[in-house]
């Protein structure tokens, strides 16, 4: 998915550069394990048409104050089963002790970046520098995989004085062999000391400036977060299904492995090991039960306006599918009371699976009660459009990457990618990526 995202933006002619392991990521040897966050540097000419590039592939854009110059952008990559983060600049910028160093690199940059299978990266002299600097100014450290990269580099630099030059405008001592003598011999606490001198040299003529920005960051992170709370980029899932569709596990899966942190909520409306009370319902005990859900959607709502991802195990609706008999006026009634009595969740996801396939993997009811079950599950899909069914009978890893990308397409749908939202409202009877399938009484295909 990288590799593809980086040739489309050659052929769009947006020019880029990745500012820290492009080497690494241009290797067909590279073998990148977990998430990967990529930090990418963008002509400040070309940035006004990054946006709808990157929404029209799948990523969202993070709602985010008190970062610029970054702007962050992520997407889930189902195929690997990993999550991508772009990290993007127009201007190299350093959080330096006392302000914002803002610098001239950046066209620098641009202009003498190199080519390495597929991928534009720095200059070695220019990419020395520029991680020197992070290190330094940003980060205040030495991580074991930098400085071995700057090892590397500086075995690398072939041209003396234009290092020199650059050292003579961003590095206190103008000498460059001084300074490679230094990295060569691992000296790295004598690298740190220099952080005060090498900001000075950034804030000498600027530092209100720079202090100024830096305090009105921290203001802006302050409200930033108090109006995501108000207006929460994130959504609420509801996973359905009978018995033996695995609910629970797949809930704590992606849990696990979405990107934003998530919160679990049981909604069932019995005991959690799905037996159902004997005891004669009472006006009370519905008020009860009734109170109860509440209960637990206003904490679920809580973390949603937190930005968590709220992910229901069962929800309301399932007293609309778990009903064996036609029932009579007043438990009609009680059952449309409690089916309806919390507000609807964004996203439904039905585990469908056949009636012998779910008794086979708990061996709880009968096969042909959790087929009816079954069916009656595949009716709500039909009834409320924010529905969308999924084939439990793949693998679980399968159906988890399935159910991230239905969640993530919705949440790239909701969250500021103009472009499905104008198809959106050009649909106003369709939902474009959560069109609930029209399944056979047999069997249910994947969305």
């Amino acid at each position: 998915m990288l590799h593809a995202l980086l040739e489309q933006l050659d052929d769009d002619q947006i020019q880029y550069c990745v500012l820290r392991d492009g080497e690494e990521l241009a290797s067909q040897d590279a073998q990148c394990e977990g998430n990967l966050e990529i930090d990418l540097l963008v002509a400040p000419e070309d940035w006004p048409r990054c946006r709808p590039f990157f929404e029209e592939r799948g990523f969202v854009r993070l709602r985010v104050w008190g970062y610029a110059p970054h702007e962050f952008f992520v997407a889930y990559d189902a195929d690997a089963d990993r999550w991508l983060k772009l990290d993007m600049v127009t201007q190299i910028v350093y959080r330096a002790p006392g302000g914002l160093a803002e610098t001239a690199l950046g066209p620098l940059l641009l202009k003498h970046r190199r080519q390495i299978g597929g991928v534009w990266v720095p200059q070695r002299e220019h990419e020395l520098l520029a991680l020197l600097l992070h290190c330094i100014l940003d980060k205040n450290a030495f991580s074991e995989k930098r400085r071995e990269q700057l090892q590397v580099l500086c075995h690398e630099i072939c041209e003396v004085r234009q290092m020199d030059r650059l050292l003579a405008e961003y590095w206190p001592a103008d000498i460059w062999q001084a300074l490679a003598e230094r990295i060569e011999a691992e000296d790295w606490n004598y690298l740190l000391s220099q952080r005060q001198a090498v900001a000075d040299r950034f804030l000498a003529r600027r530092k209100l400036r720079a202090w100024s920005s830096v305090q009105a960051q921290r203001v802006q992170r302050k409200v930033g977060r108090w109006v995501g709370r108000l207006r929460s980029q994130s959504l609420s899932v509801a996973l359905l299904a009978p018995d033996g569709a695995g609910k629970s596990t797949l809930a704590a899966a992606v849990a696990e492995s979405f990107y934003f942190p998530v919160h679990l909520a049981y909604m069932g409306l019995y005991a959690q090991n799905g037996r159902r009370s004997k005891r004669r319902v009472s006006v009370l005990g519905l008020l009860g039960r009734l109170a109860d859900q509440w209960r637990r959607y206003l904490v679920a709502r809580w973390h949603q306006m937190r930005g968590y991802l709220v992910v229901f195990d069962r929800y309301n609706y399932d007293v609309l599918a778990s009903s064996a008999t036609r029932p009579g006026r007043l438990r009609r009634l009680r059952r449309t009371l409690l089916a309806y009595a919390c507000p609807p969740p964004d996203l439904i996801c039905i585990l469908d699976a056949p009636g012998e396939v779910l008794f086979a993997r708990k061996g709880e009811h009968s096969a042909a009660l959790l087929e009816q079950q079954r069916q009656g599950y595949l009716q709500l899909a039909r009834d409320f459009p924010q529905a969308v069914i999924v084939d439990a009978t793949q693998d679980a890893a399968q159906v988890r990457r399935q159910i991230l990308t239905l969640i993530w397409n919705y949440f790239a749908q909701r969250n500021g990618n103009s472009r499905l939202k104008r198809w959106r409202r050009s649909q106003p009877q369709q939902n474009p990526l959560l069109t609930p399938a029209a399944p056979s009484p047999s069997s249910a295909s994947p969305t």
